[in-house]
């Protein structure tokens, strides 16, 4: 079972991001029913979950590959769409606005993260194969690249408001590790009965990191790191689950399959279990990736169109 954002190979978004994957993550649809903004931005009509209305982000004149990532106390999301000719640009939303990031001369260019001073975070790469890939920081308009010492395909995944990253990192054996960059320090670490791949995702105000582990047999599990204590996390019930992001409050965002065909987001706040799917038409999975201190969440909507399989960006919050 492939997760969205992870490959055997640890490619970039571009080539891996139906950002719901394909057949396994029951990706973002086509059916765009709920009314939208033909400038982009987001819904002029939402939809509710609950109460709460659901917005959809669509960035200008393009199609349904497109995610938005991680949304900061300002409001500004950061996201990523695919172009026709395979490539991929980064985006940063404000308001209504959408700004294009894109590392200079690269191909494809995904920011994952936004901290509350606006600091980017993300990946790049160069080729059109995107066979090496690197994380970026994005401090105003000053990029700066980096790599995790004597590793190869580093994703620079979160960040929290004093600057430290998060994100992971292939070694030549092409085993994907978790890193903590902090205070220009790296460490590296393994979710306990990880095989392949250790995905963090994000770090708040405190230091708890969460993410994502592949076990041996390809089963999915979320983790968290809290004291440099790494434990193991499942939905209660779950085949499959992931955590994506996490706000200063420790409110936890993420995803779960019982059957590995529908995909359910959730929200963890104070030992309690908020379920919710995304309810335009034709909706069959629903990955929330970040969470601000306002309890603003972001995160994609999928299904599939004459066997096509699209995604979508929403906005909601609880």
């Amino acid at each position: 079972m492939q997760r969205s954002k992870i490959v055997s190979t640890f490619v970039l978004v571009v080539a891996i991001m139906t950002t719901l994957g394909a057949a396994q993550r029951s990706p973002v649809s086509l059916l765009r029913r709920g009314p939208s903004n033909q400038a982009g931005s987001l819904t002029q009509h939402p939809q509710t979950l609950g109460s709460n209305p659901v917005l959809m982000i669509d960035y200008p004149r393009q199609g349904g590959q497109q995610a938005p990532f991680a949304i900061n106390d300002s409001g500004k999301i950061v996201g990523f769409y695919n172009l026709p000719n395979g490539a991929a640009n980064g985006y940063e939303l404000s308001g209504k606005t959408f700004k294009d990031v894109i590392y200079p001369g690269a191909f494809a260019t995904i920011p994952y993260g936004i901290n509350k001073a606006g600091m980017i975070v993300g990946s790049y790469c160069l080729s059109s194969n995107c066979d090496v890939f690197h994380g970026f920081i994005l401090k105003g308009k000053t990029y700066t690249s980096f790599d995790v010492p004597g590793g190869i395909n580093t994703n620079a995944l979160g960040a929290n408001a004093a600057g430290d990253i998060v994100g992971s990192y292939q070694t030549p054996d092409f085993v994907a590790h978790g890193f903590l960059l902090h205070n220009g320090v790296y460490s590296s670490f393994d979710a306990p009965g990880a095989g392949f791949v250790t995905w963090a995702s994000a770090i708040n105000k405190q230091g708890t990191i969460v993410g994502l582990e592949q076990d041996p047999a390809d089963n999915d599990h979320g983790f968290i790191v809290q004291n440099g204590v790494i434990t193991q996390f499942d939905y209660p019930g779950a085949s499959s689950t992931q955590l994506t992001g996490i706000n200063d409050n420790g409110d936890i965002v993420g995803d779960f399959t019982n059957d590995n065909l529908s995909w359910h987001g959730f929200l963890l706040s104070g030992g309690n279990y908020t379920v919710f799917d995304v309810p335009f038409p034709g909706t069959t999975g629903t990955e929330p990736f970040g969470i601000n201190n306002k309890r603003q969440i972001v995160g994609a909507y999928g299904g599939e169109a004459n066997g096509i399989f699209y995604d979508f960006g929403f906005l909601t919050s609880y």
